[in-house]
């Protein structure tokens, strides 16, 4: 139980520090460029919202689980 509410918080530590990293990285990528940053952000935003259910999805195909890959999938495409 303990080891399992570690984890958990180190994976919320680690996403909190990934998406300003991800964040900034893409402000970076604005200012050098000289484009909007609404223009580089959303899509980076987008994509990095992706991929953690990429990684599940992936896994479970990889485990074969494919009807967890298409469960998560499934849900966001529907609308």
């Amino acid at each position: 139980m303990v080891i399992s509410i570690f984890i958990l918080v180190c994976g919320l530590i680690l996403r909190y520090h990934g998406a300003d990293w991800l964040i900034g990285g893409s402000v970076g990528l604005a200012h050098l460029f000289g484009v909007s940053k609404l223009a580089i952000e959303l899509p980076v935003i987008a994509f990095g919202t992706s991929i953690p259910k990429m990684v599940v999805s992936m896994s479970a195909a990889f485990g074969g689980s494919g009807g967890l890959a298409i469960g998560n999938i499934v849900p966001d495409n529907m609308g």
